[in-house]
């Protein structure tokens, strides 16, 4: 019987973290407490069961975890075989890796983080006009009148629920998220972007590769000698070439 992956990887370790590795195989690390140190890529940005799924009926599930996987396999053929080398991608490859980046932007734990934080403050709200309406009769009326009757509405338990599951919540709204971000990205002009002699590219759990909020640009290091800028096309780099044909 095979083993289920428990240990899942928020930033992918393969196909993405060993591309900054140093001749001994390993990363340098700044961590939030300003700890510098060096480890195997392996070793970093995991926690137990970060993508499981729990279905009711049928217990945990690994479909978010097996497709990242299958989305971080295409991407490592690509990059060992054309990014590495400056070769332009075709249209299939494009779309691939722009899944791969979209993917890479919603799958980490600030991510998260950042999705409980809005319904933190979601339910502090609703929990604060709970309390007026429940000790004002004037309040309740008034709205009696002017809310409106139809369409869809969310209620305090299904924040409540939401942040019980937060977890869950964010593995299944990255998949429904992922189609979108990644059109985002693949009708962006691409470009190669080397590292210039003597440099070398880091990256971040926080802002993976440097995706910027914004979407008009994306500076997305891929490893430590070669960046992939998309979105507006830098002719004061000389060194820079088109990345697909």
């Amino acid at each position: 019987m095979t083993k289920k992956k428990t240990g899942h990887h928020y930033v992918p370790n393969k196909s993405y973290l060993a591309n900054f590795a140093d001749s001994s195989g390993k990363v340098w690390v700044l961590d939030a407490t300003d700890k510098i140190f060096s480890t195997n890529p392996t070793n970093i940005f995991k926690e137990q069961h970060f993508y499981t799924i729990n279905l009711k009926g049928a217990g945990e599930s690994l479909v978010v975890e097996d497709t990242l996987a299958n989305i971080e396999g295409d991407f490592a053929g690509i990059y060992r075989q054309k990014i590495t080398d400056l070769v332009p991608l075709s249209i299939e490859e494009k779309a691939r890796v722009s899944i791969f980046l979209g993917a890479l932007h919603l799958r980490t734990k600030s991510q998260r983080e950042g999705l409980h934080g809005a319904l933190e403050q979601l339910h502090s709200g609703m929990k604060e006009w709970r309390a007026i309406f429940e000790n004002n009769q004037a309040a309740r009326e008034f709205s009696a009148k002017t809310m409106p009757t139809g369409g869809e509405s969310i209620r305090l338990d299904d924040v409540e629920d939401a942040l019980a599951n937060i977890g869950q919540l964010h593995s299944t709204s990255m998949m429904d998220n992922l189609p979108e971000i990644s059109q985002l990205i693949f009708e962006m002009d691409w470009q190669y972007l080397p590292a210039a002699a003597g440099m070398t590219f880091v990256t971040s759990s926080i802002k993976t590769g440097g995706i910027k909020e914004v979407w008009s640009q994306c500076d997305w290091k891929c490893s430590r000698s070669r960046m992939v800028r998309c979105g507006i096309y830098d002719t004061s780099f000389s060194n820079s070439r088109s990345i697909w044909s």
